[in-house]
């Protein structure tokens, strides 16, 4: 049994992944609370009048977010290793314990003192003798409904569903007559469904982040930049994208695509590496630096020391 929970509980989950889409989550939590909110309006809710109950709702709503939005900054430090169902759960059960006091703290305040003054509410006729569990139990039962939400949010629309047949390199298939575009390929994963093609024009960097490689790129005919993580090793990638030279292996947890190379700065004991269109320096391996420096020479651009 010990090792049955054990290994449930270190299965990796996809949930850690999406730090780089926590805006749309946080939007997707207050869509959700708002609207199971608005429309079943929980216990004393619906006691209220329209207005009064509007500026529950939105609070609660917002409040949903913050409370997120702190369990996720909490857990997110051992998402750089590896995302499990430990942390998934613990970060639903945080989520849950800061939304309920904070939601039992605002309604104290709005029944209290807001709506009061506000719209001359009597508070004893309005507040409820066991808030403390009602906020318990509503904030659980919606809290549950959110979760399952946002794994099918996670499972089924923030990867994007790309077919994971892998195009072998033009250069290998041997046919002059073949119509594949040698200037497209795939990056895969280990997990089903991880797959993403790309035009090597759109390819940025691709960074070793613990068990996963978090892929910066432009989107599709834009200059929209999006990011794509999954799960597979910085040397896998890198054999999987040998084939195209402006594709460089700069150090031992980055893959940059030369062609955005910017700038040099350092010396060879210590070097980085800037990009257009990426704002942080990079690491790059003492080894390659004379490589980068006549390449930011031979394209006249910036070498800064």
């Amino acid at each position: 049994m010990k090792k049955k929970l054990h290994t449930f509980l270190n299965k990796e989950t996809i949930l850690g992944k999406l730090s780089q889409d926590t805006f749309k989550t946080l939007s997707l939590i207050f869509i959700a609370v708002f609207t199971l909110l608005l429309f079943f309006n929980p216990f004393y809710l619906r006691l209220f009048p329209i207005k009064p109950r509007l500026i529950l709702i939105v609070g609660y709503s917002i409040i949903s977010c913050i409370a997120f939005a702190i369990s996720f900054s909490i857990f997110t430090p051992f998402n750089k290793k590896k995302w499990t169902q430990f942390l998934d759960i613990g970060l639903f059960l945080t989520s849950l314990l800061f939304t309920w006091l904070l939601v039992y703290a605002y309604s104290i305040f709005c029944i209290k003192y807001l709506f009061v003054k506000m719209y001359h509410i009597k508070e004893k006729n309005y507040f409820p003798d066991q808030l403390f569990l009602y906020s318990l139990f509503c904030t659980i039962v919606t809290g549950s409904i959110i979760f399952i939400i946002l794994r099918a949010y996670h499972l089924l629309i923030s990867q994007e569903k790309i077919s994971t047949i892998y195009i072998q390199p033009i250069k290998k298939l041997g046919s002059k007559n073949n119509f594949i575009n040698k200037n497209e390929f795939f990056i895969t994963g280990k997990n089903r469904n991880e797959s993403l093609k790309l035009n090597v024009h759109q390819f940025i960097y691709a960074k070793s982040e613990g068990h996963y490689i978090k892929i910066s790129y432009f989107k599709k005919n834009t200059k929209n930049i999006k990011f794509y993580t999954l799960r597979n090793t910085i040397s896998t990638v890198e054999s999987q994208l040998s084939d195209y030279d402006s594709l460089f292996r700069c150090h031992k947890s980055y893959i940059i695509n030369i062609s955005f190379l910017k700038s040099v700065i350092g010396t060879s004991n210590k070097a980085h590496i800037r990009l257009f269109h990426h704002p942080l320096n990079m690491p790059i391996a003492k080894i390659n630096y004379d490589y980068l420096k006549s390449f930011i020479s031979s394209k006249k651009q910036s070498f800064e020391i």
